[in-house]
């Protein structure tokens, strides 16, 4: 038996991102085929961010809010406009103020809801 079969070299020790980063040096002390191991998990790293960036443009947009979050409550408005519930009630009835029923109640569309200034004691326009 003259010829000896070479022993299978392991992978190299191949430090971490984080590792090189911390200490950009360790590029000088490796071999070539611990840098040749970085880069390939460099590569397939930037593959996983690509996938991850691809997945997330492709996800569908957010769902639009609840119906409870796009209207605003009699005592919500009231709160902070510091006008009476009753008044808000009487600007709905008489001018037309947008807002719909809701159980008994009114409920104002917070798109078309901008608060009035406060003026005086009740903040009345």
């Amino acid at each position: 038996m003259s010829d000896a079969i070479p022993r299978p070299v392991g992978p190299p020790l191949v430090p971490s991102l984080a590792q090189v980063q911390a200490d950009r040096s360790l590029l000088d002390r490796l071999p070539v085929d611990a840098l040749l191991a970085l880069r390939r998990e460099i590569g397939h790293l930037g593959v996983d961010v690509d996938m991850a960036l691809t997945v997330r443009q492709m996800a569908p947009a957010p769902a639009q809010p609840a119906e409870a979050d796009r209207y605003l409550t009699v005592g919500q408005v009231a709160e902070r406009t510091g006008l009476s519930p009753s008044h808000l009630y009487e600007l709905a009835r008489v001018n037309g103020h947008p807002n719909v029923p809701n159980r008994g109640h009114r409920k104002f569309p917070t798109p078309g809801f901008t608060p009035w200034p406060r003026r005086g004691g009740r903040g009345r326009p």
